[in-house]
């Protein structure tokens, strides 16, 4: 291959290297997911777009465009993402590692015992770590329900201020 053509590879793919990531998150910012109980009808689920001074504007998972008015709504989930198992398994790598090292400090003095115990306390504090990073995993994706229904109008104002701050379009 001749040099000059190395060097326009070599240029194009630096530029690529420095362009594609900027591309890749430029992507367009998604509302929260959640599910809009009416007072008077059923309800109705998808992704926040909007919240208007008198309503809600929803996507809805089929794509369909939907419009909640202010009054009618009793309730507001917002659905989150659970992460119960990355809680897991954070606690089970941190309470591994931490059994490892206090497993081979075990018996340091007596030689016949010396790194039998890494794996058992590995596995013991791994699998009790795990379990709390369980809990706490579950306790950080736990749904939240606004019950518009029931607060005053200086507080629904308020509660919709915050849900604007999820939708796609804030403004």
């Amino acid at each position: 291959m001749a040099r000059g053509i190395k060097k326009l590879i070599a240029s194009a793919l630096i530029g690529s290297l420095i362009i594609l990531p900027g591309v890749l998150l430029a992507q367009e910012r998604r509302g929260a997911m959640v599910v809009v109980t009416r007072k008077s009808a059923g309800q109705v689920a998808g992704e926040l777009i909007a919240v208007k001074q008198d309503s809600l504007l929803l996507l809805s998972p089929v794509g369909k465009d939907e419009s909640v008015d202010i009054p009618d709504i009793w309730t507001i989930e917002i659905v989150r993402k659970h992460k119960a198992g990355s809680g897991f398994l954070i606690g089970f790598l941190a309470g591994g590692i931490a059994g490892g090292v206090l497993g081979s400090q075990w018996n340091k003095g007596d030689s016949s015992y010396k790194g039998k115990a890494i794996l058992p306390g590995a596995l013991l504090f791994g699998a009790l770590s795990g379990l709390v990073g369980l809990g706490i995993g579950a306790a950080t994706g736990a749904d939240k329900m606004i019950e518009l229904g029931k607060m005053p109008n200086p507080d629904v104002k308020k509660a919709l201020d915050g849900l604007r701050m999820k939708a796609r379009m804030r403004g």
